[in-house]
């Protein structure tokens, strides 16, 4: 028995939509965060890579040095949504 054949557009990207949510900068020492906001859809990434950094500080402006940052991301196809997946950083000295 054959799987039915699947349609798929010509640019699959293209049916994806990708939420940024993000929180405010927290103090280093924080591990966990929980108040999220939805600061923006983005734009299928380039070269595998997507840059928010305009995004963020449109935001919650510029970021000090030594903050923590939480981003969660997902992507949304058909009316589905993912799971979020949640990064960490820590603001370092430039």
């Amino acid at each position: 028995m054959t799987a039915p054949p699947t349609k798929t557009p010509a640019n699959p990207a293209a049916r994806v939509s990708r939420s940024k949510i993000s929180s405010a900068p927290q103090n280093s020492a924080v591990r966990a965060c929980r108040n999220f906001r939805i600061i923006s859809t983005s734009p299928v990434p380039t070269a595998g890579a997507g840059d928010i950094t305009g995004l963020y500080t449109a935001e919650f402006g510029a970021v000090p040095v030594g903050k923590r940052l939480f981003v969660q991301a997902s992507t949304m196809e058909d009316g589905f949504e993912s799971l979020p997946r949640q990064f960490q950083a820590r603001v370092a000295a430039a």
